[in-house]
Order: C-alpha cells, then sequence, then structure tokens
C-alpha cells in the first residue's frame, strides 16, 4: 500500500513582510496540519516600497527585505445623503481602489505557480488573503482553471480593486462568488472586521463538490495570526476543515449555510 501524498499549503504573506514572517506567523497552523501537509511560502512580487509596521520593522530588522502584492490609489467616492437618515450611501459597491500592479502580480504567479507544482490549499494572511482570492477568480475567469481546492483567508478584507469587479459580478450587477471552498479567521477587534466579513461575503457557502460548508472562525484578537498556544483548538479546527475539504474532492451533502464559530480565550 503506498504512502498517502502530503498536502501541499501555499503561503501568501502580508503587506510588506515576507515569506519568513509568514513561516513564524503560521507555526500553530503548521504544528496541527503536520504531518499530513508541507507549506510552500513565496515572496510577493514587488520590494517594499516604505516601512512596514513598526513591530514588524523591530522583530525582522535582519529579515529584510519586505515584500508587496502590490499597492493601490483610493478613487473618489461618488455619494449621496439619505434625505431622511442623513447617511451617506456610497454608489460604487465598494469597488474604490485602483490596483497599480495588478498586471505585474499575475505575471509573477504565472511565472512561479508551474514551478511549485501542485497545490491543494492557499493561506493568505490580510493583502495575500486578497491576492489570493483575486487570482482564484481571474484563473477561472480567463483560463478555466483552479490552482488550488481551498482558501484560507485570514484578518483579509474584501477585494475592492475597480478593474477586478466584472470577476466577482455580472453588468447587470448579479454577484459571482468564488466557487472554492473556503475557512475565514477574522478577529473580533481587527480595525477591518467589517471588510473581513465582506470577503466572507465574496465566498460561496458551499461550492459544489465542497466537502462541508464555508467556516468562519471568530477570535479575540486583531489583525493578526491568533497564537498558536492560546488557539491550539481553533488551529485543529481549521486543521480539520482543510484537510477534508482536500482530501475528499466532490464531497456533498447536508445544508449549504455558513458555520460561524467563536473563539473567546478564558
Amino acid at each position: 500500500m503506498g504512502v498517502a501524498r502530503k498536502l501541499r499549503v501555499l503561503c501568501m504573506h502580508g503587506y510588506r513582510t515576507n515569506a519568513k514572517i509568514m513561516e513564524d506567523q503560521t507555526r500553530g497552523l503548521r504544528k496541527a496540519l503536520a504531518p499530513h501537509a508541507e507549506f510552500v511560502f513565496l515572496n510577493g512580487p514587488i520590494e517594499a516600497r516604505g516601512p512596514s509596521d513598526d513591530v514588524i520593522e523591530k522583530l525582522y530588522a535582519e529579515h529584510k527585505p519586505f515584500y508587496e502584492w502590490g499597492s493601490f490609489v483610493e478613487r473618489d467616492r461618488p455619494h449621496r445623503l439619505d434625505p431622511e437618515s442623513q447617511e451617506v450611501e456610497y454608489l460604487d459597491g465598494g469597488w474604490y481602489h485602483d490596483y497599480v500592479d495588478w498586471d505585474s502580480t499575475v505575471k509573477y504567479m504565472d511565472d512561479q505557480l508551474p514551478k511549485l507544482g501542485s497545490i491543494d490549499a492557499v493561506v493568505g494572511f490580510s493583502q495575500g488573503a486578497q491576492t489570493m482570492t483575486a487570482l482564484t477568480m481571474w484563473y477561472l475567469h480567463h483560463h478555466h482553471k483552479h490552482w488550488w481546492n481551498c482558501c484560507v483567508s485570514v484578518c483579509g478584507p474584501r477585494v475592492r480593486g475597480a478593474a477586478l469587479r466584472p470577476l466577482f459580478e455580472t453588468p447587470d450587477g448579479e454577484k459571482r462568488l468564488v466557487p472554492i471552498p473556503s475557512v475565514h479567521i477574522v478577529g473580533k477587534t481587527d480595525k477591518w472586521r467589517s471588510g473581513c466579513y465582506e470577503m466572507v461575503d465574496m465566498y460561496e457557502d458551499r461550492p459544489e463538490g465542497a466537502a462541508r460548508d464555508k467556516y468562519v472562525f471568530e477570535h479575540d484578537t486583531g489583525h493578526r495570526f491568533p497564537t498558536g498556544e492560546r488557539h491550539e483548538q481553533l488551529y485543529e479546527d481549521v486543521a480539520r476543515i482543510i484537510r477534508l475539504q482536500c482530501e475528499s474532492p466532490g464531497g456533498k451533502g447536508g445544508s449549504r449555510k455558513l458555520v460561524l464559530k467563536k473563539y473567546t480565550l478564558q
């Protein structure tokens, strides 16, 4: 009887960090998935054009350079004032960024993905999660290709690049949801928490062939990976779902609902 192939998990780091930092951030998940998976870490295509977070700069000063997956310019947002509530209503549907480097990012991934070989799941943190999500729809739309079978978004705010809107909406404004099984980790005190839940809504609740429903984990900290020591159960649950989605292709059954589990530290 042959030895089962390990799952291969691609990790995409956050804004102005790098593969080394992502390796440290994923320690809890890597422990939970061992010995069932091997992790592949990839630096973004663009060397950081400015400083990172102060904490990152201090802790990883000897592990530079840092990288980005791209940058954006924020558009002026068309809006109107509700005459009754006096609340501002934006008319852009949340698509108010111009992604400056998107073509370069796609070219870079076109080159890297064949070299990386088989990828079962992708874990993206923050900007890495946005890029993971946008690339998933880009390759489906332009090449009719699934490069991976499961997306794990950690503190990933929704995609806002206006030029990518047709990947996620029809000309009539109907949503095109990401048809890939997904797991979402959201920080309760993350200042981008609402954007992270908008990201959740960009994915199908249960894509065709998925082994189970889309899953959301909420933890009590902010815009960061939950620490492995304090969130061991969270990572065990995430690891179990990744294995279920990647090792059981075509799994069906059960209700099609969003599952939300909150993790409160004792």
